[in-house]
């Protein structure tokens, strides 16, 4: 045994506190709550737990714990985009400013439009129609309905459409069934491979008691390169570390969750309980991929397919299109969507620009380097011209006549050779000098 003691102080280091406890029945070890091991502080003490945060194990939890995502962030009510589970780009929802003042009085100013728009909107996602099959519909209902009020004034294009669906009624229908959610509920997944996106797509879905009733409910999808567990739980965060970092090869789940839930939550416990001794189907996730098949057009990108998912599982729990409430917070959500677009629009130009900027910088660093090894291979070529020369040059004078004749002509060719090469080699320096230049300003 070591003579270094556990310091107190360590706990509130920042490399340290995140992970680090103290080991009650020995002072003279620590515990990692990432790693679920123990360290022994021997002669080294401090340096022992430096040494134990390098170690790749720990580097991976420690990662893997960073890159968590919270489920409100998994299924967010503003929607997230190109890694994420719901529509939208995945920092949208803590950016997106509530609707404007403009947005709500034009919505609730002509909130018959706004529900025969929604009514369409909705009528359109759940019978599969492309955006496109709207483009001329404003003008056909004012030619259909001329002494009609809200056919006058019905707009409905493909860009609206869009934009309304997706970060007006899906945002809405998310946030909606979030908060649905104050009592115990099951959260199920599955995962399939996506043929219009070429990915795996993981669908998630929560089973939750409402109104005297149980209901399986669509929260939204992932789609990702490659499924394993490792990949699942960087999906879903628990508030606890130790589920965190739960080792299912290592301990029981049923003894995991009773030693945590039976005294803290005895209800969760009773609950858990009866949900262990259940057979634990996948039907209601499964079916949710057959849906797929009917969503789906060519070409349709990951956050639309989530999109419509999510209209269409809200249309089917409400019994139809007709039967679905147009509530003032679902107009305000659509009156909203606009601003959330333009915003979302800024981003995604911010985001390609940055793109751009960063491959333009690759291709120069990479132009660069070609021109470096072209140099380098110049000057290899020029340093063995010149040596040839020379050598043919001292030949030359141990011979006489026409001989030596030949011999001075062949080095003059070679040293002729090798200062067209030193040339190429200024050449390529002045490039090279213009590229560090562009690199510098970029």
């Amino acid at each position: 045994m070591g003579t270094c003691v556990f310091n107190e102080t360590w706990l509130d280091n920042s490399d340290f506190r995140s992970w680090l406890q103290a080991v009650s029945s020995n002072r003279y070890e620590a515990h990692c709550k990432l790693c679920k091991k123990t360290i022994q502080l021997g002669t080294l003490g401090v340096k022992e737990l430096e040494s134990h945060v390098k170690a790749e194990k720990h580097q991976l939890a420690t990662k893997s714990l960073q890159r968590t995502q919270a489920i409100t962030q998994f299924c967010a009510s503003s929607p997230p985009s190109s890694l994420s589970s719901v529509p939208g780009p995945a920092r949208l929802h803590r950016s997106i400013p509530s609707a404007s003042a403009n947005d709500i009085r034009a919505t609730l100013g002509s909130s018959e439009t706004s529900k025969s728009e929604v009514l369409w909107i909705l009528h359109s996602i759940t019978k599969h129609l492309s955006y496109n099959s709207s483009s001329e519909i404003s003008s056909l209902f004012r030619a259909m309905f001329p002494d009609s009020n809200i056919a006058n004034t019905f707009t409905c294009g493909t860009n609206k459409i869009a934009y309304i669906a997706r970060f007006g009624l899906a945002d809405f229908i998310k946030r909606e069934l979030i908060r649905a959610l104050t009592g115990p509920y099951v959260l199920m997944f599955d995962e399939s491979f996506n043929s219009t996106t070429k990915s795996k797509q993981l669908d998630l879905h929560v089973r939750f008691w409402s109104n005297g009733y149980v209901q399986s409910r669509y929260m939204g999808s992932h789609f990702m390169g490659h499924g394993t567990a490792q990949d699942l739980l960087k999906l879903i965060k628990v508030r606890n570390e130790e589920f965190l970092t739960f080792q299912p090869f290592e301990k029981r789940l049923d003894t995991f969750l009773h030693e945590r839930l039976s005294r803290l939550y005895p209800a969760a416990w009773d609950f858990c309980q009866k949900l262990l001794l259940l057979s634990h189907g996948q039907a209601s996730v499964e079916r949710g991929f057959s849906v797929n098949k009917e969503v789906e057009a060519e070409n349709m990108q990951e956050d639309t397919i989530v999109t419509h998912r999510l209209i269409c599982d809200y249309v089917t729990m409400n019994g139809g299109v007709t039967q679905v409430p147009l509530t003032k917070e679902l107009l305000a959500s659509v009156g909203a969507a606009r601003s959330k677009y333009r915003l979302f629009l800024d981003q995604e130009r911010i985001r390609k620009e940055k793109e751009s900027q960063s491959q333009k910088r690759k291709l120069t660093e990479q132009s660069l380097e070609d021109l470096k090894k072209r140099k380098k291979s110049l000057e290899d070529v020029s340093t063995c011209l010149a040596r040839e020369a020379d050598s043919l040059a001292e030949e030359a004078e141990g011979k006489a006549g026409s001989k030596m004749a030949q011999v001075l002509s062949k080095s003059n060719a070679l040293r002729r050779a090798y200062k067209e090469k030193l040339a190429q080699v200024k050449i390529l320096e002045t490039e090279i000098g213009t590229k560090k230049e562009e690199l510098r300003h970029m």
